[in-house]
């Protein structure tokens, strides 16, 4: 399922593109910045969070919130992990 929702323009494998979002590949525009907004704007919140762990999200977040469409989802992920930031630092 998230296969098609992650990649159903693209004529790549799950796990080629799980290749860029954890770092260790990049191709072209395929690189990890571009595999995490996908994820972003592509999943919902529970999809998000099993695929891609918070810490990875909340390390590349400056990169890629400008690439998130929709001002509901960056606003809520800007929430969370300003929230999960703040409670794993103290």
């Amino acid at each position: 399922m998230l296969e098609k929702k992650l990649l159903w323009d693209y004529d790549i494998s799950l796990e080629q593109y799980l290749e860029y979002l954890y770092g260790r590949e990049e191709e072209g525009w395929f690189d990890q910045d571009w595999a995490l907004a996908r994820a972003v704007n592509n999943l919902n919140y529970y999809e998000l969070r099993e695929l891609i762990p918070l810490e990875l999200l909340a390390e590349n977040w400056s990169k890629i919130k400008d690439k998130i469409r929709d001002p509901a989802v960056k606003n809520g992920l800007e929430f969370v992990l300003q929230r999960e930031t703040v409670s794993s630092s103290g």
